[in-house]
């Protein structure tokens, strides 16, 4: 990740170009542990459950070998 010492970075690539983005890690642990505790407290989680499978479907295609050479259709 260039012109930056953060561990943490993102890419966002399209057909035209790919841009390199620095994540703000300032909150994010506290943040991240605190929606864990609302999950446990309260039961119920922050996240609709369309939307997690919608990300590991993602995530799943991200690991398909295919995916390194070409678009993969999300069906």
């Amino acid at each position: 990740f260039p012109k930056t010492t953060t561990p943490f970075a993102a890419s966002i690539t399209t057909d035209k170009a790919t841009r390199y983005l620095e994540v703000d890690v300032s909150k994010i642990f506290i943040n991240n542990q605190a929606a864990i505790l609302h999950f446990f407290t309260s039961a119920k989680p922050k996240i609709d459950r369309r939307e997690s499978l919608t990300l590991m479907r993602l995530l799943d295609l991200a690991r398909d070998p295919r995916a390194q050479g070409s678009f993969i259709p999300l069906t």
